[in-house]
C-alpha cells in the first residue's frame, strides 16, 4: 500500500530535522508523541463508549463482538448446510437403490445343440 501524502510529509520533515538536531533527539521525541497520541486516543475511545454506553448505543467494540459471533454463526450455518446436502445425497442414493430391488437373478442358458431329450 502506498504511503499518503501526510505521512510522506511528516517521513520527510523527520528525516530533515533528524538531519538538522541529531536523528536520536528527534526519533525519541516523534516516538514519546506518537506514545501519548496513542494513549490520548485510547481514553477518548474509551470516553466515547461510555457515551454511547449511557445513550444505549452500541459502540465499535460491540459492533465488533457481533460481527464475531455471526461469522462463527456463517461458518456453522455453512458446514451443516453442506452436511445436510450430503445426508440428502445419500438418501436419494438409498431410495434408488432400494427402487430398483435387487439384481435380478439370472438363470444360465441351456444350449441347444445335441439330441433332444
Amino acid at each position: 500500500m502506498a504511503p499518503s501524502a501526510v505521512e510522506s510529509a511528516v517521513f520527510r520533515a523527520l528525516k530533515e530535522l533528524g538531519r538538522v538536531f541529531g536523528e536520536d533527539r528527534v526519533m525519541n521525541a516523534a516516538g514519546h508523541a506518537l506514545q501519548t497520541a496513542a494513549q490520548t486516543k485510547s481514553k477518548v475511545d474509551d470516553n466515547v463508549a461510555t457515551v454511547l454506553g449511557l445513550a444505549g448505543l452500541p459502540s465499535r467494540s460491540d459492533i465488533d463482538a457481533v460481527r464475531r459471533q455471526l461469522d462463527a454463526v456463517q461458518v456453522s450455518v455453512a458446514n451443516l448446510s453442506r452436511k445436510v446436502d450430503r445426508l440428502l445425497e445419500e438418501a436419494t442414493k438409498s431410495q434408488a437403490e432400494a427402487a430398483a430391488g435387487p439384481a435380478p437373478h439370472r438363470r444360465p442358458r441351456r444350449r441347444h445343440g445335441g439330441a433332444e431329450g
